[in-house]
């Protein structure tokens, strides 16, 4: 049985992308794993037309990164997208900070889930009880 290019050099490449993943996603071995497995790009290494395994790690891992920002941005509506951005805005107002920090607290806490997660009954609220419900839920997850 004749094995293809793809075949011998993808465990090779999911190591290396698992590595990257891992180490700059701060993941677990099993997670990172998931993380690539179910990905367009985990797909596109197997196919010979494409020849991805001539790429370095890092130029795959940017590839990764680049799909699963498209879907995130897939999955939020544009009313949620506007929602997030302003809670933002206000919280940046509020604590007289830069909209770079506040983005990346959110991110790396999780509140933008959290505020896309439970929009439908955030959104009607007043802007300073939505204020009040991050501040809670920063408090809970530092």
């Amino acid at each position: 049985m004749k094995q293809t290019t793809e075949a011998a050099v993808l465990p090779f490449k999911v190591l290396e992308l698992v590595g990257l993943i891992s180490e700059k996603k701060r993941l677990s071995f099993e997670d990172a794993l998931y993380y690539l497995y179910n990905s367009k790009l985990y797909h596109d290494l197997d196919n010979p037309s494409l020849k991805l395994w001539y790429c370095s790690g890092l130029q795959l891992f940017d590839y990764l990164e680049e799909e699963k920002a498209a879907a995130r941005m897939l999955r939020i509506s544009r009313n949620e997208a506007l929602f997030v951005i302003s809670c933002i805005e206000q919280y940046r107002l509020r604590g007289n900070l830069s909209s770079a920090d506040v983005l990346t607290m959110f991110c790396e806490l999780g509140v933008d889930k959290f505020l896309t997660a439970n929009f439908e009954v955030l959104h009607s609220q007043s802007m300073e009880y939505i204020q009040h419900e991050i501040d809670l839920f920063i408090k809970k997850h530092r």
